[in-house]
């Protein structure tokens, strides 16, 4: 460990926050977000609940020692992965660029990419107050059986995974990831921070989705991100739905990447499979109706 890191351990979460003035930045943003999302939540509506808490410690940053130490880990790591000069060959199936029109064939078929391993930790991982977010969502609806569509590095499966610990009830998730060497780099991180609770499988979402879904569902938590494509998005939603418990938590990512993505979350909240929803900044926030298993 280098010096940077052994000082960044013995630094309380509460100070260590300040060291880094890009995050004070983002967490401004996030809880002015959040605080205008609050404002349409229902106030006697129990369902939402969860939601509700989770958004309020988010803001605050309120943490038990428990979840201050694991989240610590998850943050080193985040680090170390910024400051790697590894660099990997990929493949990217996803939409590239809210202005790109790419057919579902040219998805399909992916691109070559070479990227540095730090550049895609600080591009595609969620950052500090929407991984929180995650964490916190998990820690009050306490999911079981939980899914990540868009693995990336594994940050945010860490965060999840960190959660569905805590809660202590036995809780899994599936992420999933479409490059062969992001999926290695992320299983690494994950073994860093000691997550034996989780499963990478690596795989388009067309070929590895349904297959997840078996094995976990009833899914009562999913975190649709990694392809931000309006007609895909549609699909994925009605690609998970049959295997949702009842009143499963939804979290889409991105909702307004593009037009198109704003468009996919307007439908999908107007769905009436979906129970209540809420937006929260880019997190498409929703309960669904799930039959429980597939049909």
């Amino acid at each position: 460990m280098n010096e940077f890191l052994v000082k960044l351990n013995k630094i309380p979460g509460k100070i260590l926050s300040v060291l880094r003035p890009s995050d004070y930045e983002l967490w401004k943003a996030f809880t002015d977000e959040a605080k205008k999302a609050q404002q349409h939540l229902p106030t006697q509506d129990a369902s939402m609940a969860p939601i509700q808490v989770a958004i309020q410690k988010t803001i605050q940053r309120s943490l038990t020692t428990q979840e201050s130490s694991l989240i610590r880990k998850v943050e080193r790591v985040r680090h170390e992965t910024e400051s790697s000069d590894e660099k990997i060959l990929f493949r990217d199936y996803g939409a590239r660029s809210p202005r790109a029109t790419l057919s579902a064939e040219e998805m399909a078929e992916g691109v070559l990419e070479e990227r540095s391993v730090a550049t895609m930790c600080r591009v595609s991982s969620k950052p500090p107050p929407w991984a929180s977010m995650l964490f916190h969502l998990v820690r009050q609806a306490k999911p079981k059986r939980c899914i990540e569509m868009g693995t990336c590095v594994g940050i945010s499966a860490a965060y999840i995974a960190s959660a569905l610990r805590i809660n202590g009830e036995g809780g899994s998730l599936i992420t999933l990831e479409g490059s062969d060497e992001l999926a290695e780099v992320a299983r690494r991180n994950l073994d860093s921070v000691a997550m034996d609770n989780v499963e990478v499988r690596v795989g388009r979402f067309e070929e590895v989705l349904t297959p997840a879904l078996q094995t976990q569902q009833p899914v009562d938590f999913i975190f649709i991100d990694g392809h931000h494509d309006e007609r895909a998005t549609m699909n994925y939603f009605e690609q998970v739905t049959p295997y949702l418990a009842s009143n499963a938590l939804v979290i889409f990512d991105d909702i307004r990447w593009s037009d198109g993505m704003a468009r996919a979350w307007n439908a999908i909240r107007n769905d009436p499979r979906v129970l209540r929803s809420l937006s929260v900044g880019d997190f498409g926030v929703c309960i669904a109706a799930g039959a429980g298993s597939a049909a």
